[in-house]
């Protein structure tokens, strides 16, 4: 399973906040929000209202001379003509709110599968824009009870109709899940705290015991059995009678065994460069020189010898949206020469060589690390196209 950047909190958190972004768009877009009746020529119709939309309203036919009701709904001509002021703010809040929640969908849902969407910072900072969304929607909620005293409502709700009070009308279905879309954004905002890891550099070594750490530097270009062995397990540095010294006088020749069985003498270039936030904001994996061969050929660090078992030299390099992302070398024990790309609506792509000479995954020079401009350019069309959708 590929790990991605949310904690099992994470998914929860994305699970809720799917369920409160449709709250919100269908709470905001259906006009029940009151549920009232109109007399007119005997009869009697059932009006549905909302801030900004109403259904079964009456129009004056100018052949026949009377009022008729229309039976579909439909919205107000611009806001002007929408009867109360504070239905106008209501209608405004909540449909930043509902845009909001629909827009962090588009990052929490990829987010799910890759692992270089979010990270401990953004999460807070979604969080943060669904606090928000919760806020206003609640603000809209109690703007909108305070347009209850026009004209269009008394028609509907009777002449006791007033602000927070609506007469013979009843709250619909519509502006009870926008109420539960608010609560739920709440919840959200909470989760969002523990929904994403936190990428730290480890060093698993530091607190360990003692016995476990080596005695002296390891250089990356000293990969013989004989150094391994003076480095890590040389007796000189440590107390006669310790418990390490007890082992090594155990193991010395088991690990001499072990370490020449596991050295195949094939050598590759071992450097690796990321440009993800949470690697450039952490300082981690920051070697430049990775992406030019004339560069880290040049670095003795920047090369290792590799085990028995690590038969093949790779460069392996990752592009989003055609712009680089990382870059890696080393040895590995299975290799497939492959383009793979991943994502919903991202150009993930990882391309992989392979080669089995000494030092020779010196593959992809600087040219290749320029943005691809045509990945770049369907990306821009796509994000235009899904404005354009959410605009009709």
């Amino acid at each position: 399973m590929q790990r991605t950047g949310l904690t099992w909190i994470g998914y929860w958190w994305v699970i809720l906040s799917g369920l409160s972004s449709l709250c919100l768009l269908s709470g905001f877009y259906v006009p029940h929000w009151i549920i009232g009746q109109i007399s007119l020529n005997g009869r009697f119709y059932t009006v549905y209202l909302s801030a900004f939309r109403r259904c079964n309203f009456p129009v004056f036919d100018q052949e026949l001379l009377q009022f008729r009701i229309v039976n579909e709904c439909g919205t107000y001509e611009d806001l002007a003509h929408i009867p109360s002021i504070y239905w106008q703010f209501s209608m405004l809040t909540m449909a930043c709110a509902s845009f909001l929640s629909l827009l962090l969908m588009f990052i929490l849902i990829p987010a799910c599968c890759l692992d270089n969407i979010l990270n401990k910072q953004t999460a807070v900072l979604i969080g943060l824009v669904q606090v928000m969304s919760a806020v206003s929607i609640s603000v809209g909620c109690i703007l909108f009870p305070m347009g209850w005293d026009t004209q269009e409502v008394r028609d509907s709700c009777g002449t006791n109709a007033d602000k927070f009070l609506l007469g013979d009308c009843e709250l619909g279905w519509a502006y009870i899940i926008l109420l539960v879309g608010a609560g739920l954004m709440l919840v959200c905002g909470a989760l969002s705290v523990c929904g994403a890891r936190s990428f730290r550099q480890k060093s698993w070594y530091n607190n360990q015991d003692a016995i476990l750490q080596p005695c002296r530097q390891l250089k990356r270009d000293s990969f013989d059995a004989q150094a391994l062995i003076n480095n890590n397990l040389f007796i000189e540095d440590r107390p006669v009678g310790s418990v390490h010294s007890h082992l090594v006088r155990h193991s010395r020749q088991m690990v001499l065994l072990l370490l020449c069985s596991t050295v195949n003498g094939l050598e590759c270039y071992f450097c690796r460069h990321s440009l993800r936030n949470k690697d450039v904001s952490e300082q981690i994996d920051q070697n430049p020189e990775c992406m030019s061969f004339e560069m880290f050929s040049l670095q003795n660090f920047s090369r290792r010898g590799c085990s028995s078992r690590e038969a093949y030299c790779v460069s392996r390099v990752v592009n989003l949206n055609g712009y680089f992302l990382e870059v890696a070398r080393d040895c590995d024990e299975n290799c497939k020469p492959m383009c793979t790309e991943t994502g919903y609506g991202l150009g993930y792509t990882e391309c992989t060589r392979c080669c089995t000479s000494d030092l020779c995954n010196n593959f992809d020079g600087r040219d290749y690390f320029l943005p691809n401009m045509v990945s770049s350019l369907v990306c821009g069309v796509t994000v235009i196209w899904v404005l354009l959708i959410l605009n009709l």
